[in-house]
């Protein structure tokens, strides 16, 4: 069991992690952004004229593009879901010395 010095240590590399990911945010979104275009303009050109090899390279670009933002959202929930508990954890901690 973790000792709430070590509790409070963990939460705080917890958020430190979390505004990691919030760093890049405004380039994440600017990613998404030009995935979702690439896939909007590949979709419209398979309508129009069917598929040709050339449209690889856009729709694996648009792959590319929007793994970067997937990932760190996730990371960003995982994150947000540890401090999440220590914040609670210590809360309960101190809530149950408080009433003792």
């Amino acid at each position: 069991m973790l000792t709430e010095e070590e509790l409070d240590q963990y939460g705080q590399m917890a958020q430190d992690q979390i505004s990691r990911e919030d760093r890049w945010r405004w380039a994440q979104a600017a990613a998404g952004f030009v995935a979702a275009a690439l896939a909007v303009w590949i979709s419209v050109r398979l309508i129009q004229g069917g598929w040709e090899r050339f449209w690889w390279l856009p729709l694996g670009l648009a792959a590319v593009l929007s793994y970067w933002p997937y990932r760190s959202l996730k990371t960003r929930r995982l994150w947000q879901g540890h401090y999440d508990a220590v914040k609670q954890e210590l809360e309960r901690r101190q809530s149950k010395s408080g009433s003792t």
